[in-house]
């Protein structure tokens, strides 16, 4: 929990703080605020581009944690601290952090898999899965279209362990068996309603 709070406070400078020449693309580090002490300061920048939406996200991480998370970070150097690139009077004012770059499918489902990475908890990804709000029902009353948007919910929540999946193997985070875990039973889960619903399902008049 310490380290997430720590990214959580770890503050991005803007890029216009970059030399003219530096680029998005071919920065190999950017400036951050660390968090309070005595939070740990992160050692690295994740940059992931998202493919199904193609949104890029700075996210702040801890070699410590990430190394032992995901084999694509295991090459992180253990003896990583970051660069202090600012001082003044003494006190650590801003800090220069390497920027690791990487490609994951699905944005909506990665605060599911950061947060786990962090905590570990797998009844915080079943409650995600199992509960992940959608739409409101139809104003009609008609059964069928009652019964119709209970299966469409179904479905969008198996759509979302789909995509934690792939982000999953993405990251070469899946050798975690209680992660896997969680995301079958959701999975088997969902997929008894799904066909319970079908089989419940009343007839159109």
């Amino acid at each position: 929990m310490r380290m997430l709070e720590a990214a959580r406070q770890t503050t991005i400078q803007p890029s216009q703080n970059y030399a003219p020449d530096e680029t998005t693309d071919s920065r190999t580090s950017a400036l951050c605020i660390p968090p309070p002490a005595p939070l740990p300061a992160p050692t690295h920048l994740l940059e992931l581009k998202f493919t199904a939406c193609g949104e890029t996200l700075l996210v702040p991480i801890h070699q410590g944690l990430w190394a032992n998370k995901s084999r694509f970070l295991s090459h992180l150097d253990a003896n990583a601290s970051p660069a202090p690139a600012d001082l003044r009077d003494g006190q650590l004012r801003i800090i220069s952090l390497p920027i690791i770059r990487h490609t994951l499918p699905f944005r909506t489902v990665w605060p599911v898999l950061y947060q786990y990475l962090h905590v570990g908890s797998t009844a915080a990804v079943l409650q995600d899965l199992l509960t992940f709000p959608v739409p409101p029902s139809p104003l009609s009353s008609d059964p069928a279209d009652v019964q119709q948007h209970q299966l469409g919910a179904v479905v969008a929540r198996i759509e979302r362990i789909r995509r934690l999946w792939l982000d999953v193997v993405a990251l070469e985070a899946d050798t975690d068996i209680e992660l896997w875990d969680a995301m079958d039973r959701a999975w088997n889960v969902l997929l008894a309603e799904l066909k319970d619903g079908l089989h419940e399902s009343p007839p159109r008049e």
